[in-house]
Protein backbone atom coordinates (compact mmCIF):
# COMPACT_ATOMS: atom_id res chain seq x y z
CA UNK A 1 0.00 0.00 0.00
CA UNK A 2 1.29 3.36 -1.14
CA UNK A 3 1.30 6.14 1.62
CA UNK A 4 -0.32 9.65 0.36
CA UNK A 5 0.89 12.72 1.33
CA UNK A 6 -1.02 15.83 0.96
CA UNK A 7 0.31 18.79 -1.21
CA UNK A 8 1.77 21.33 1.04
CA UNK A 9 -0.22 24.56 -0.29
CA UNK A 10 1.55 27.77 -1.32
CA UNK A 11 -0.23 31.12 0.62
CA UNK A 12 -2.55 33.02 -0.96
CA UNK A 13 -0.64 36.42 -1.45
CA UNK A 14 -2.09 39.03 0.83
CA UNK A 15 -3.10 40.85 -3.09
CA UNK A 16 -5.30 38.19 -4.23
CA UNK A 17 -7.59 38.04 -1.43
CA UNK A 18 -9.46 40.62 -2.95
CA UNK A 19 -10.06 38.13 -5.40
CA UNK A 20 -11.43 35.29 -3.80
CA UNK A 21 -14.55 33.88 -5.36
CA UNK A 22 -17.47 34.86 -3.65
CA UNK A 23 -18.04 31.02 -2.87
CA UNK A 24 -14.86 30.42 -1.11
CA UNK A 25 -15.45 34.08 0.51
CA UNK A 26 -18.97 33.40 2.12
CA UNK A 27 -17.07 29.74 3.48
CA UNK A 28 -14.63 31.61 4.77
CA UNK A 29 -16.32 34.06 6.47
CA UNK A 30 -18.87 31.44 7.78
CA UNK A 31 -15.90 29.96 9.78
CA UNK A 32 -14.51 33.63 10.46
CA UNK A 33 -17.53 34.52 12.09
CA UNK A 34 -17.56 31.26 14.19
CA UNK A 35 -14.51 31.47 15.38
CA UNK A 36 -14.96 34.72 17.24
CA UNK A 37 -14.87 34.32 20.91
CA UNK A 38 -18.56 35.00 21.93
CA UNK A 39 -19.82 32.85 18.53
CA UNK A 40 -17.14 29.69 19.37
CA UNK A 41 -18.28 29.78 23.14
CA UNK A 42 -21.88 30.67 22.83
CA UNK A 43 -21.64 33.69 24.46
CA UNK A 44 -20.07 32.07 27.49
CA UNK A 45 -22.62 29.42 27.48
CA UNK A 46 -20.35 26.45 26.48
CA UNK A 47 -17.27 24.07 28.77
CA UNK A 48 -13.88 24.87 27.97
CA UNK A 49 -14.19 20.77 26.03
CA UNK A 50 -16.96 22.11 23.85
CA UNK A 51 -15.10 25.13 22.46
CA UNK A 52 -11.80 23.63 21.92
CA UNK A 53 -14.12 20.14 19.94
CA UNK A 54 -16.13 23.48 18.26
CA UNK A 55 -12.95 25.59 17.51
CA UNK A 56 -10.58 21.80 16.38
CA UNK A 57 -13.95 21.27 13.69
CA UNK A 58 -14.42 24.96 11.98
CA UNK A 59 -10.46 24.68 12.09
CA UNK A 60 -10.91 21.43 10.01
CA UNK A 61 -13.14 23.19 7.87
CA UNK A 62 -11.17 26.10 7.15
CA UNK A 63 -7.89 23.65 5.90
CA UNK A 64 -10.96 21.74 3.67
CA UNK A 65 -11.78 25.01 2.43
CA UNK A 66 -8.07 25.87 1.66
CA UNK A 67 -7.15 22.40 0.13
CA UNK A 68 -10.23 23.09 -2.35
CA UNK A 69 -8.56 26.35 -2.90
CA UNK A 70 -5.62 24.92 -3.58
CA UNK A 71 -3.76 27.55 -1.57
CA UNK A 72 -3.27 28.44 2.58
CA UNK A 73 -5.62 31.05 3.70
CA UNK A 74 -4.47 33.63 6.75
CA UNK A 75 -6.70 33.95 9.49
CA UNK A 76 -4.94 37.49 10.01
CA UNK A 77 -5.21 38.60 6.00
CA UNK A 78 -8.36 37.47 5.91
CA UNK A 79 -9.87 39.08 8.64
CA UNK A 80 -8.43 42.50 6.87
CA UNK A 81 -10.49 41.48 3.95
CA UNK A 82 -13.41 40.26 5.67
CA UNK A 83 -13.93 44.14 6.74
CA UNK A 84 -12.55 45.94 3.96
CA UNK A 85 -16.06 44.26 2.36
CA UNK A 86 -18.76 44.39 5.39
CA UNK A 87 -17.23 48.00 4.64
CA UNK A 88 -17.42 48.46 1.08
Amino acid sequence: MEVQFEKKLKPLPKKDYALLPPYFFEAFSRIYYMMQPENLSCDGELSRRQIARRKARLKEEWRLLEQQLGYKVSFNSFEDEFYRRLEG
